[in-house]
């Protein structure tokens, strides 16, 4: 998928950031409806968790990673400085 694609997809979804409920396995969008998830992957197994925190945090670290990868392509066609990619860096590190 193309970054303007996942732009687009993010835009178009629940406004983040997103988080994991209390119990793990259901992923909420913090400024949305409570109660209301926008993913349910309680599947039984030891892995909802983990796959509900891996959901919300590519969700929240999605702009950032965008920003870098806009960055990386305007620096290697020389269009954007190497800075602006040190830049992008910086804040995807700011989200960690």
């Amino acid at each position: 998928m193309a970054a303007d694609q996942l732009r687009a997809l993010h835009g178009s979804s629940t406004p983040g950031p997103w988080e994991v409920g209390v119990g793990g396995g259901v992923v909420y969008a913090r400024e949305h409806v409570p109660g209301w998830g926008v993913a349910d992957v309680r599947d039984g197994a030891d892995t909802g968790l983990s796959d509900a925190e891996l959901i919300a945090a590519m969700r929240n670290a999605l702009p950032a990673l965008l920003g870098v990868a806009e960055a990386a392509r305007r620096c290697v066609t020389r269009s954007g400085t190497e800075q602006e990619l040190w830049d992008a860096l910086a804040a995807l590190d700011e989200r960690a």
